[in-house]
């Protein structure tokens, strides 16, 4: 079932990949960003001690950017090298 679950998900990433194209990525890295930026202020902002869970979420977020990021860098250089073929 997780294996369905996981062939589908990919169905729709690719089909939205196809839809927005680059645009999808620089989006998802842009909310990343956003979001990082978000939850380090209210980590700095809390009266409490730092939560564990707080950086956990941060630490994710930081991942999820890093691989948005080296996908987009794959995309670049896919088409920069099919550019390259055509000139």
């Amino acid at each position: 079932m997780i294996a369905e679950v996981l062939r589908q998900v990919r169905k729709l990433d690719e089909a939205i990949k196809k839809r927005l194209g680059r645009p999808y990525h620089v989006l998802l890295g842009a909310v990343l960003v956003m979001e990082i930026v978000h939850q380090m202020r209210e980590l700095l902002h809390r009266p409490e001690p730092t939560s564990l869970r707080a950086m956990f979420s941060i630490a994710v977020a930081t991942l999820l950017l890093i691989n948005q990021l080296a996908e987009l860098s794959e995309r670049v250089d896919r088409r920069s090298s099919a550019a390259e073929k055509h000139d």
